[in-house]
């Protein structure tokens, strides 16, 4: 088991993001896994829309600058924001895990080195003020045979 790294604290959450490996071969799909974690020790409200890629904002780059979105992400990024929300609470120092096919919202058809982060709102405790909570970097290699 990878141990995860963990973006800054903030209103109580951590947002995580990791690969299950290094290395990925051209034209491999590339998952990656989130976690929100309730850091606090209160009940907290994680507003989620029904398509949970919406939710979140990715940034990826190599070392030629930011990655261009697939028609597909292009898509994920015009209709952010729309549809059903379900509410759940996460307990304290309860998790959401998550599973992204980021190949399938960013262009990572080129071999290189890739840095990823990632961001999400979440509501400021006994607010309806939001706050950007942002997750570690994390890097990844796409490589021919």
């Amino acid at each position: 088991m990878i141990e995860l790294q963990w973006g800054k604290p903030m209103e109580g959450w951590q947002l995580s993001v990791s690969t299950d490996r290094k290395q990925f071969l051209v034209g491999i799909p590339v998952h990656v896994s989130l976690v929100m974690k309730n850091v606090s020790s209160k009940l907290l409200p994680l507003p989620t829309p029904l398509f949970k890629w919406g939710i979140y904002r990715f940034i990826v780059r190599d070392e030629f600058g930011e990655i261009p979105l697939t028609r597909f992400g292009k898509r994920v990024e015009e209709n952010r924001g729309e549809g059903s929300y379900a509410e759940p609470s996460i307990e304290p120092n309860g998790t959401v895990v998550m599973e992204v096919l980021i190949s399938r919202l960013f262009d990572l058809s080129l071999r290189g080195s890739y840095v990823f982060e990632v961001s999400r709102m979440v509501f400021k405790q006994g607010s309806k003020e939001q706050v950007l909570i942002v997750s570690n970097k994390s890097t990844f290699e796409i490589i021919e045979e």
